[in-house]
């Protein structure tokens, strides 16, 4: 209820996520290992973040929050919930975020929040590289709009030479439609 706007958060998840990861892309291939981990776990993030803070403020410029949807809220959630989203506007806009960068020679996942991304091998073995977040439980996830959201990003780095045969990402609840993990 808190992120009545995170149809539009997401956008700007997606938004921002391409845009740094067109501006870092240059440098991601020119990079030895210690800059690449640079790049994934403090570059990357601060600069998907602050982008998509901009577009957030950008937007509640042009579109402020109407009575309707601050009473959907209320209603919704309470006026504890209301008086949170007050202080922090930015938290209705609350989105996760899944992003990759393929390269020649490598792909870096980038993940906050919950979702799936799935990697299958030529030989059909799939795995989910993207380290697990012990956080993460049904009532609650890590999103990009929380103050420190660029330091809750986690990352993997995968060599292309391990023969990727698909590279899927999915959002959260995909994974959830299927019967068993197994059968996902």
């Amino acid at each position: 209820a808190r992120h009545f706007r995170s149809a539009v958060g997401s956008r700007f998840a997606v938004d921002a996520a391409s845009n740094a990861l067109r501006k870092f892309g240059t440098d991601w291939e020119a990079a030895d290992a210690e800059k690449q981990t640079q790049i994934a776990t403090v570059d990357l993030p601060q600069a998907i973040v602050a982008d998509w803070v901009e577009q957030v403020h950008r937007h509640l410029e042009a579109t402020p929050i109407t009575d309707a949807e601050w009473q959907t809220l209320t209603d919704a959630a309470g006026e504890d919930a209301r008086i949170q989203v007050e202080s922090e506007l930015r938290l209705a806009y609350g989105a996760t975020l899944i992003t990759a960068l393929v390269t020649s020679r490598q792909v870096l996942l980038l993940q906050i929040g919950d979702g799936d991304a799935l990697l299958v091998s030529s030989e059909g073995k799939a795995s989910h590289p993207i380290p697990k977040d012990e956080r993460l439980t049904g009532e609650f996830t890590t999103s990009i709009c929380r103050t420190d959201a660029a330091a809750d990003f986690r990352h993997t780095i995968i060599d292309i030479d391990s023969k990727i045969a698909l590279l899927m990402l999915a959002t959260d609840g995909y994974s959830n439609s299927f019967r068993t993990h197994a059968d996902f």
